[in-house]
């Protein structure tokens, strides 16, 4: 497998385009993985310890998922020995523009003369027909309906015993898939 890092939109305006985007970025890691690549996504890893609204530490995990970009894995020959060493191929994910975040890489990337590969996602992804069935799902919600989602996914990150954190959009899967009566009286 080659290594990978991926750019993509993280970062959104409000609630939504954040949960979207962290959608597209979970269609872009099964995207990479499909080409027999290990992807590495510093802006949802390093959002899950930094907070991504706060200037400074925004700074410090994009200079933190920057400092990937140099690391070189080992060519091994057949019996194992190390013959060379490869470099981390740098993929900018499109199908939404670009992020400030990805112009920043971008603009370092020129700068360096490291080479990039802007993707997009196949036609066909499953991540476009996901897409309109959540937005059809968060119009049929009202605000309270929401704030309901929202305690409901609040309950479950603290329940999680391995630190998973759930999103909204997981809770409006789960309250869809469970009803939200019957999600918030299991969670009593």
């Amino acid at each position: 497998m080659k290594l990978v890092i991926i750019e993509s939109p993280f970062k959104g305006d409000n609630w939504e385009d954040l949960e979207r985007n962290k959608r597209y970025l979970r269609a872009c890691i099964r995207d990479c993985i499909d080409r027999d690549e290990s992807p590495y996504a510093s802006h949802r890893m390093l959002t899950d310890t930094l907070d991504d609204k706060n200037p400074v530490e925004r700074a410090v995990g994009i200079k933190a998922g920057l400092a990937w970009r140099n690391a070189r894995p080992p060519i091994r020959s057949s019996d194992g020995a190390i013959i060379g060493y490869d470099v981390v191929r740098h993929v900018i994910y499109i199908d939404f523009g670009y992020s400030e975040g990805m112009l920043l890489s971008k603009k370092l990337h020129d700068e360096e003369g490291t080479p990039y590969e802007e993707r997009k996602l196949p036609a066909d992804d499953p991540f476009f027909s996901e897409e309109h069935k959540m937005e059809a799902i968060a119009v049929r919600y009202s605000a309270e309906s929401i704030a309901r989602v929202d305690r409901i996914a609040k309950v479950l990150s603290k329940r999680s015993m391995v630190g998973v954190h759930v999103t909204r959009a997981d809770a409006i899967r789960l309250a869809v898939e469970h009803g939200m009566i019957a999600l918030e009286e299991a969670l009593k």
